[in-house]
């Protein structure tokens, strides 16, 4: 018997058949070119079983999500990505940022009534990962879209001003009853909203501040302003950023405020947003010892100036009577305690015909604030 071997195409095909059906295939192939001795005839009984069966697998694949490669999913195998796509997989809650948005729109909306003397209930939406195309398709038509530089993270932010809610406001402010106006799309603000918006603008940005003082310096300065999103390119359309929406309710007349980061912007300390809510509370919990600090200055407290001391042996104290005399000598400082604590030294005499004592050093371990 001739030695038989598999050319290079009926490899190919056992290698796109299913595991169990080509080793079916092979033992046929081997005993028809065993039992014929002809090439042809097991090259043809090869060809035969892999090409079905390649084709089977191919009808099979076209149905699945990696049809297109005429294989199942499941089976490990490559798959096309357009490297020109900055889409990422991105998992994970950001609890920090969604305490710092609920306390920004607390603030802003004591800011609001500050500043029109109408109390707004402002509501924020959770913190949305998704592409900035994506965003940019929710921004109504008109708004206004201020682009906003973050400092001292690198990268720009939007924040965007639904048409409806600056219209709201106007009227509001002039004593209507908010209903809002409706404006054409592409139709350009009058000087008034414009006014309105910078103002806006100004509240948001040292309100949106003061939310992220208890976690990290944040800022954003106004850029520029644009109407239509198009020209809004702080990211590229598949980059993929963070959005909330806060809605701000008078009364049953409402509108619409959106922030904007993108996830690069916000990588440095994402896992500082993503922490558990321990690490906020580290941040709130300086900022009750900061009050209180400020409530305890008030309290009464003894202070009491040492001015020596005198060494005696337990024999020497038992036998202390009245009359007794002990001698002691006057060091060139005094020592200025609270409770068992000392706090100050310095020199004792008198000042304006009464004792006194000059503090000359404070002492460091106290940790006393130098105000």
């Amino acid at each position: 018997m001739s030695e038989q071997y598999l050319s290079q195409d009926e490899i190919d095909a056992l290698l796109d058949t299913p595991q169990g059906d080509a080793a079916d295939a092979a033992a046929t192939a081997a005993d028809g070119a065993d039992a014929s001795g002809d090439s042809g005839a097991a090259a043809g009984t090869v060809d035969g079983a892999a090409s079905g069966e390649a084709a089977e697998a191919a009808g099979d694949g076209a149905g699945s999500p990696a049809g297109a490669m005429g294989r199942p999913a499941d089976r490990g195998v490559p798959q096309p990505y357009d490297l020109a796509r900055q889409e990422r997989i991105i998992r994970g809650r950001l609890p920090a940022l969604e305490l710092i948005h609920e306390r920004f729109a607390r603030s802003m909306g004591l800011a609001m009534f500050a500043f029109m003397q109408r109390n707004p209930e402002i509501t924020a939406s959770e913190p949305v990962v998704g592409r900035y195309s994506d965003f940019l398709a929710t921004v109504e038509n008109p708004s206004s879209i201020n682009i906003m530089q973050t400092k001292p993270l690198a990268g720009s932010a939007l924040l965007v001003f639904q048409g409806q809610l600056v219209s709201t406001i106007v009227d509001l402010m002039f004593g209507g009853s908010g209903r809002p106006v409706k404006k054409s799309e592409g139709r350009e603000f009058s000087q008034t909203e414009q006014r309105l918006i910078r103002k806006l603008i100004n509240l948001a940005r040292t309100e949106y501040g003061r939310a992220w003082a208890p976690l990290m310096p944040f800022e954003m300065e106004f850029a520029r302003a644009e109407t239509q999103p198009q020209f809004a390119n702080i990211a590229i359309p598949a980059e993929m950023v963070v959005s909330t929406t806060f809605t701000l309710d008078f009364g049953g007349k409402s509108g619409t405020m959106q922030v904007c980061i993108p996830y690069s912007v916000l990588e440095p300390v994402r896992d500082t947003l993503a922490s558990s809510l321990n690490t906020q509370g580290a941040g709130e919990k300086r900022s009750w010892q900061g009050q209180m600090s400020q409530e305890i200055r008030p309290a009464g407290v003894q202070l009491v100036a040492e001015l020596t001391t005198a060494t005696l042996t337990l024999g020497e104290l038992m036998r202390l009577q009245t009359g007794d005399v002990i001698e002691i000598e006057p060091g060139p400082q005094a020592t200025l305690k609270i409770g068992q604590v000392p706090i100050f030294s310095g020199r004792y005499g008198e000042h304006n015909g009464r004792y006194a004592v000059r503090i000359d050093t404070v002492n460091a371990y106290t940790d006393l604030p130098q105000d």
